[in-house]
């Protein structure tokens, strides 16, 4: 596969810092917003007042393209490493760098280690597993790397569905939002369930889930390098979708309140 090619493409990937140039994006388009309602203010006079926004404003724009042009070069970068992964790799060749780009990748986060399999993978450590573990491990990387490519692994799919229509679905809600290792004690209380069934929810999925979302230390849980990835494409936080049912809640009021505007109007015409 070209091992340093990798690590090249890593370590160009870790310089471009995709989310933080977002984060400016959407702070520059602010200025722009702001730059913009001021202008207006200056339209009775083609001055100098105008002309000193008016050159602002498009230096906020070109410093926004430029920053928009370096996106474009990272998400090029974060193919480039997919394809990388796709085409075969060595657990034993994961540096630090090629670690932090796959975390990136997958779910924004630039961690040193991953987990896949109920094994944590840090750079350089050797791996006390057997050949045929190991296949499987590359298997799971492989499958998330070909998801965020082409969008068409069924497996991972079938596994987010599972999850999201059955009695999983509210353990796997608490152990997203836990940045800690999440003991069946917590899930326990906060669904109130006995402890057995709170267990069972969060026991190794294997037996009804194409594939584990999680990686267990000492009995408690967290995400895996594939939970992490269902959580970034495919779940919905608790908050976003309590805002959600609110906004629902506040449309289905205000297209109430209309049609009783529109009954009532239509009511006075008539008589």
């Amino acid at each position: 596969m070209g091992e340093t090619k990798l690590q090249n493409l890593a370590e160009d990937y870790l310089k471009s810092e995709n989310e933080s140039l977002k984060e400016k994006i959407e702070e520059i388009e602010s200025e722009i917003r702001e730059l913009e309602e001021e202008e207006e203010k200056y339209q009775d006079f083609d001055d100098d007042l105008l002309q000193e926004v008016k050159d602002e404003r498009e230096e906020k724009q070109q410093e926004c393209k430029n920053l928009e042009k370096k996106i474009e070069n990272s998400q090029e970068l974060e193919n480039e490493i997919l394809e990388k992964i796709l085409n075969g790799f060595k657990l034993e060749n994961l540096s630090e760098e090629v670690i932090r780009a796959i975390n990136g990748i997958v779910h924004g986060k630039d961690k040193k280690f991953i987990l896949v399999r109920g094994h944590k993978i840090e750079p350089d450590e050797e791996l006390d597993i057997e050949k045929k573990e190991n296949r499987f491990i590359r298997h799971q990387v492989k499958r998330i790397a070909n998801d965020i490519v082409d969008s068409d692994d069924e497996k991972i799919q079938q596994t987010w569905e599972t999850i999201e229509s059955g009695k999983n679905y509210e353990a796997f809600q608490i152990i997203a939002e836990n940045e800690e290792l999440v003991s069946p004690d917590t899930v326990s209380d906060e669904l109130d369930l006995e402890r057995g069934k709170a267990r069972n929810r969060m026991k190794s999925p294997r037996y009804n889930l194409p594939l584990n979302p999680y990686y267990v230390k000492d009995g408690d849980y967290t995400l895996s390098l594939l939970g992490k990835y269902l959580k970034r494409n495919y779940y919905n936080s608790r908050e976003d979708s309590e805002q959600k049912e609110e906004s629902t809640a506040k449309e289905s009021k205000e297209d109430s309140s209309e049609k009783v505007t529109q009954s009532k109007f239509m009511q006075e015409v008539s008589e």
